[in-house]
């Protein structure tokens, strides 16, 4: 599995989704390139209807469609979504295979 997403995050996403009266199964979490710094991207994700089947890799991970282009992918080999509710941090994380940052 290249892409894994913890419980809480995963939780955090079906409500957004709730929220937009979005269903599951027609939307899709892309994972993207926020920002550079000083120590190198910034990901973000962006809740999508559909994917681009020639730049996107796809995979299916605890029930939810997760799609990243295929060169990011290539670059940082994997990603692990996280959400974090603690009062000095809250929202998304993403990490990578090589190291990386929140959003």
């Amino acid at each position: 599995m290249k892409i894994v997403i913890s419980e809480k995050a995963k939780a955090m996403v079906n409500k957004q989704l709730e929220d937009k009266n979005k269903k599951t199964e027609d939307t899709f979490l892309r994972i993207f390139v926020k920002g550079m710094g000083w120590g190198g991207p910034t990901f973000g994700i962006a809740l999508e209807e559909q994917e681009n089947k020639e730049k996107d890799y796809y995979e299916e991970t605890n029930g939810l469609k997760i799609v990243v282009e295929k060169d990011l992918l290539d670059q940082y080999k994997s990603f692990e979504i996280d959400y974090s509710d603690s009062w000095f941090r809250k929202g998304f994380s993403i990490q990578t295979g090589t190291g990386g940052s929140g959003c």
